[in-house]
């Protein structure tokens, strides 16, 4: 309903529906022909799904609950829409729980873990209330076993940005973000980076850095962070690169740089 109807109609008559021939290249240009294709071409879906790095993301989803949802899975069966669309994507940002995309899948992950526990809990009341053992280790045993589950999660994704903390009170660089945001007009069209998209989302016409097939009317940058977690932008010296080939690029012109952001404008060409 989201990709087939509301999202188009925010975007408008006309506009192509990037979600499916972008997200889902040959597999048609909507919700149907995806379908159609899943079912006749079954191999084709084998094919995208059964790679080391989509498995890998079912253990990066199952691991932070230590794969109790596995001990519930008609709860889990709830998962498995958000999962299709996820697993059925080239786009790797979409298997990576490092980004949004895998957040309507983790709410039915967390009550399947909750039923799992308690599915779990009751196996275990029923060993430690056997009359063999000394009782002092049942109870132990049973108010100490919950504690590795609940520290499970940040031990397994320590590293992740997900576990830290930030501060997110407005700064000089928030302000100064805002500031060149207001200079681009209403109607241009603006390629970004992500964090610069919430402000300019009433747009409809904004593209990410990987889309170096357009040719927008601005483009705004932040030069000192990585946009990406994935290749080629994950590298320094692609990203400084790709920046410098815009500073020197005739055909545009710096507006303005403040707090290490880039506002770069598209000249109009000669007739």
């Amino acid at each position: 309903l989201l990709l087939s109807a509301v999202i188009p109609w925010f975007r408008g008559a006309g506009a192509p529906n990037v979600y499916f021939s972008e997200r889902y290249p040959g597999f048609g240009n909507d919700a149907g022909e995806l379908l159609t294709t899943v079912v006749t071409h079954p191999s084709k879906v084998l094919d995208l799904v059964l790679t080391g790095k989509k498995i890998k993301y079912l253990r990066d989803l199952l691991a932070p609950w230590a794969f109790l949802p596995v001990l519930a899975p008609a709860t889990l069966l709830l998962a498995l829409p958000g999962l299709f669309i996820h697993l059925l994507s080239p786009n790797p940002a979409q298997t990576s729980v490092s980004f949004q995309y895998t957040t309507d899948v983790f709410p039915w992950l967390v009550i399947a873990a909750v039923f799992g526990l308690a599915r779990l809990g009751r196996r275990w009341t029923a060993w430690t209330q056997r009359p063999e053992g000394l009782a002092i280790w049942r109870w132990v045993a049973w108010r100490l076993a919950p504690l590795p589950l609940l520290a499970f999660p940040f031990l397994y994704f320590r590293d992740q940005p997900m576990t830290h903390f930030y501060d997110t009170r407005p700064d000089a660089r928030t302000e100064a973000l805002h500031r060149l945001v207001r200079q681009v007009p209403p109607e241009a069209s603006v390629t970004t980076f992500d964090l610069a998209v919430p402000p300019l989302c009433r747009r409809q016409n904004i593209f990410q850095l990987s889309d170096t097939g357009r040719a927008p009317d601005w483009l705004l940058f932040d030069a000192r962070t990585l946009p990406y977690a994935q290749p080629p932008f994950n590298s320094w010296e692609y990203y400084r690169a790709f920046l410098q080939q815009y500073r020197q690029n005739p055909d545009c012109r710096v507006e303005q740089e403040e707090e290490g952001f880039l506002l770069i404008r598209r000249l109009p060409t000669s007739p």
